[in-house]
C-alpha cells in the first residue's frame, strides 16, 4: 500500500499535464493542474491529457530495457557499472535502487484512471464519439502498465478509480498476480479491438504521436500467452496481422551479402537497421523521449558513450554460430544482425560517423539505440511488427502446430507457404479436409491475394518477392533454400513442439536482443513448460558462478523485485 500512498503524498493528483506539442517530451514540465481545474469536456483537453500520460510512460523506458535485459542471458555489465545496475544484474535489487520505483507505474495507472472515469465518451461529432479513441488508449496504457508491474513485482494492487486523497489511498484494494490480473485486463480490452488510435500530434519533423499508442490486439495476444490461452492468442494476433495488414505486414528488412561467381565478395547491402528508425513501418509502439544534447538519452550513455553494460558472450555466440545462406551450395557462419548492427565489436559499422570506441568493453558496444542517432525523438520500442509474428509462432506451436510455427521463421506467412502441404501439413492448417481441399482454421487463413507474391521493379529489372518472408532471413539470407535449417525427425509431437519453441527463443535473441523483452520471454516459456530450470539454465550461462545463479533462479520468488 506504500506505493499507492506515495501517489497522493507526492503528487495530489499525479501530474495531469496540459502540455504543448513542444513540451510533450520534456519530463520536467511544471504545467500541472488539479482535478477541480481539469474538466475533460473538450476534445483538446482530452488529447493533451492523453499526451501527458504518454509523457509519464516515457519515464518507464530505461527500466523497461534494463530490467528486461540485465536479468536475461544477452546483456552483461562492465567494470564501470553503477551499483544500481549491478544490483539488477545480480538479482539483489535494494529498496532504494533508482530503477525500483513501483510508484512510478501506479502514477501512470492513476492518470489513466482519472481520464477513463472523467471523460465524456457520449459527445458525438459527425456521427463519431470524438473522445472514445483517448478513452480506449487510456485503457490500453493502463493494461500495459499493470502487466509490467505484475511481471516485475509478481503481483499488483489493483484499482480502477482515480486515487485523489489519502482516504482513497488507504482503502483496501485487491492484490492480483498475473494469472488473476490477465483475465481482468482482457475483459476490459476486448470491446476496444476495433477502436482507432488517437490522431497524430507532431513531435518534430516527420514524427507524430500516432506511434505512441498501444495496440489493443497486441496487448491481448500477450496477455493470452501469459495465461496459456494459446488459441485465443493465435486468433487475436492473426486478426492483428490480417485486419491491420497495412501497418503489420512483415517487410523484408534484411542484410544481403554480395556474391560473384558463387563466392562472397565481402560487400553487402542492408535495410535491417532501418527498423530502428522510429518512423519506419516496422515500429508499432514506442516510448518516446526528447534527445538531451548531442549524446541523446540515458540509454545512449549507458550503452555507448560511458558504457556500463555490454553484450554477453552468450549473445555474441548466438549470432556467430548461425549460418548465412546464399544458396544450397554457398553459405558462411554468422548471422548478419550481430556485429555491426546490434552491437559493434570493431569499427566496422556501416555508418562512417562512429564517435565511440568499442574497445572500451570486452564484447563491444550495444549499438541498437545508437542507430537512431540524429533523430529529433529517441525511443524505446514496445512493439514492432516482428514481435507480432514471433508471438503468433509461439501460440500456434503450443497449439500443436510446429510446422506452421517454424514456417514463420523459415518461409514467412504468405499464400505460397500456407498452400504447400510439404511445408505445413493439412492437419496443422485445416480444421477439416479431403485429398483435394480443406477448411482453414480461423488463425491459419493466409490465402487472401494480399499474401501473394508481388512484382517489384528496380531500374531495368523486375523481381518477384514474397508478400512476407521468414524472420530468420533477415540476418541469415536465403533460408528458404537452406536444407540445414529445418525441424529434424523427432520421436513425438511434444519433442517437435519443444524443438521449435527453442528455435523461436533463439530467433528472439537474434532479432530482438537488448530491446527489453528477454527476461520476460524466458519467464513465459518457463511457465509454458512448468519448468523453472528453463529460465535458470539460460540466464546462469552468462555468469562465472553458474551453479549459484542457477540455484537462486530455480526459486521463482527471486524473479521479482522487492516491493
Amino acid at each position: 500500500m506504500k506505493n499507492i500512498s506515495n501517489i497522493v503524498i507526492g503528487l495530489i493528483l499525479v501530474a495531469f499535464f496540459t502540455v504543448s506539442c513542444e513540451d510533450m517530451l520534456e519530463v520536467d514540465s511544471d504545467q500541472i493542474v488539479l482535478p477541480k481545474d481539469h474538466q475533460l469536456d473538450a476534445l483538446n483537453d482530452t488529447i493533451y491529457t492523453m499526451m501527458g500520460i504518454y509523457s509519464q510512460v516515457q519515464e518507464l523506458g530505461d527500466r523497461y530495457v534494463l530490467l528486461g535485459e540485465l536479468r536475461g542471458d544477452l546483456m552483461d555489465i562492465t567494470s564501470d557499472a553503477s551499483n544500481d545496475i549491478r544490483e539488477i544484474y545480480n538479482f539483489e535489487v535494494s529498496g532504494n535502487n533508482k530503477y525500483n520505483k513501483a510508484s512510478d507505474y501506479y502514477s501512470v495507472i492513476n492518470s489513466c484512471n482519472y481520464l477513463i472515469n472523467n471523460l465524456d465518451t457520449s459527445i458525438i461529432d459527425k456521427a463519431e464519439k470524438v473522445m472514445y479513441k483517448e478513452f480506449s488508449q487510456a485503457k490500453a496504457v493502463r493494461a500495459w502498465t499493470y502487466m509490467q508491474l505484475a511481471l516485475n513485482y509478481g503481483s499488483v494492487t489493483y484499482y480502477d478509480q482515480p486515487i485523489l486523497s489519502i482516504a482513497d489511498a488507504n482503502k483496501n484494494y485487491p492484490a492480483y498476480d498475473l494469472n488473476a490480473l490477465a483475465p481482468v485486463l482482457i475483459a476490459d480490452l476486448l470491446p476496444l479491438q476495433d477502436v482507432e488510435h488517437p490522431g497524430g500530434i507532431s513531435l518534430g519533423d516527420d514524427m507524430s504521436s500516432y506511434k505512441l499508442a498501444f495496440n489493443v490486439r497486441y496487448l491481448l495476444g500477450e496477455l493470452y500467452l501469459w495465461i496459456n490461452e494459446y488459441e485465443s492468442a493465435a486468433n487475436v494476433l492473426y486478426d492483428l496481422i490480417d485486419k491491420e495488414y497495412t501497418n503489420t505486414r512483415l517487410y523484408p528488412y534484411d542484410i544481403e551479402l554480395r556474391v560473384v561467381n558463387n563466392e562472397f565478395t565481402g560487400g553487402f547491402s542492408f535495410s535491417w537497421d532501418n527498423i530502428f528508425d522510429l518512423e519506419s513501418s516496422e515500429q508499432i509502439t514506442f516510448l518516446a523521449s526528447a534527445t538531451e544534447g548531442e549524446e541523446g538519452n540515458t540509454l545512449d550513455s549507458l550503452f555507448v558513450y560511458y558504457p556500463q553494460v555490454q553484450p554477453s558472450s552468450v549473445a555474441v555466440e548466438n549470432w556467430e554460430q548461425q549460418t548465412y545462406y546464399h544458396s544450397n551450395t554457398l553459405s558462411k557462419e554468422k548471422d548478419m544482425r550481430g556485429d555491426g548492427f546490434s552491437y559493434v565489436k570493431e569499427h566496422n559499422y556501416v555508418a562512417s560517423s562512429l564517435v565511440f570506441d568499442p574497445s572500451l568493453t570486452e564484447n563491444g558496444l550495444i549499438s541498437k539505440y545508437y542507430l537512431t542517432a540524429g533523430q529529433i525523438v529517441k525511443g524505446v520500442t514496445v512493439c514492432r511488427d516482428v514481435y507480432i509474428y514471433l508471438k503468433y509462432a509461439e501460440a500456434v506451436n503450443r497449439l500443436g502446430k510446429p510446422n506452421l510455427a517454424f514456417a514463420v521463421l523459415k518461409h514467412g506467412l504468405n499464400k505460397k507457404t500456407i498452400n504447400s502441404d510439404e511445408i505445413i501439413p493439412k492437419w496443422e492448417k485445416y480444421s477439416s479436409y479431403t485429398d483435394e481441399e480443406g477448411v482453414f482454421y480461423r488463425y491459419t487463413d493466409f490465402s487472401d491475394e494480399k499474401y501473394e507474391e508481388r512484382e517489384v521493379s528496380l531500374v531495368d529489372e523486375t523481381y518477384k518477392i514474397l508478400a512476407m518472408e521468414g524472420v530468420h532471413a533477415r540476418g541469415c539470407g536465403n533460408t528458404e533454400l537452406a536444407d540445414g535449417y529445418s525441424i529434424p525427425e523427432l520421436a513425438t509431437l511434444q519433442d517437435s513442439i519443444n524443438y521449435v519453441e527453442d528455435k523461436i527463443v533463439e530467433e528472439l535473441a537474434l532479432e530482438t536482443a537488448f530491446e527489453g523483452n528477454r527476461f520476460h520471454d524466458l519467464m513465459r516459456i518457463s511457465k509454458h513448460r512448468e519448468d523453472n530450470s528453463y529460465l535458470a539454465d539460460k540466464v546462469a550461462e552468462k555468469y562465472a558462478d553458474k551453479e549459484a545463479v542457477k540455484a537462486k533462479l530455480l526459486d521463482e520468488t527471486n524473479w521479482y523485485l522487492p516491493k
